[in-house]
């Protein structure tokens, strides 16, 4: 689908996964939701069934229109929290005069820790 959707000259953007507010439906589908939660008389598929045919009406032009202005505004609002600054200035850890001291193992230093290599990690 992807293919044919690029052949025809579109992009493909997959919406994050867990953000339903920044898809359209998903507020559609919570409205007609509420409306057969709070309508729902009786607990049977008759009942059921009755309350989801009345809940397809709650999806008006109006109700879709809003839905995606609501996604649109997450949307905007994400991209301006998310964004790092234009400019991050350089992290630089000054650890002294180390020089080449050749009498010093560097292994010493990682004594202490219990590192695995990797030929032990395969076993």
């Amino acid at each position: 689908m992807d293919n044919i959707i690029r052949d025809s000259g579109h992009e493909v953007v997959r919406l994050p996964p867990g953000h339903p507010e920044l898809n359209a439906i998903e507020q559609v589908w919570g409205v007609m939701k509420r409306h057969v939660r709070s309508n729902l008389r009786r607990f049977t598929r008759a009942d059921l069934q009755a309350r989801m045919d009345q809940a397809k009406c709650c999806a008006t032009r109006e109700v879709w229109a809003a839905a995606v202005r609501r996604a649109r505004d997450f949307e905007a609002n994400y991209w301006v929290s998310d964004n790092l600054p234009d400019a991050v200035d350089p992290v630089i850890i000054d650890v002294g005069d180390v020089g080449d001291d050749e009498d010093q193992d560097d292994d010493e230093f990682f004594d202490d820790y219990d590192f695995v290599s990797e030929e032990e990690g395969d076993e």
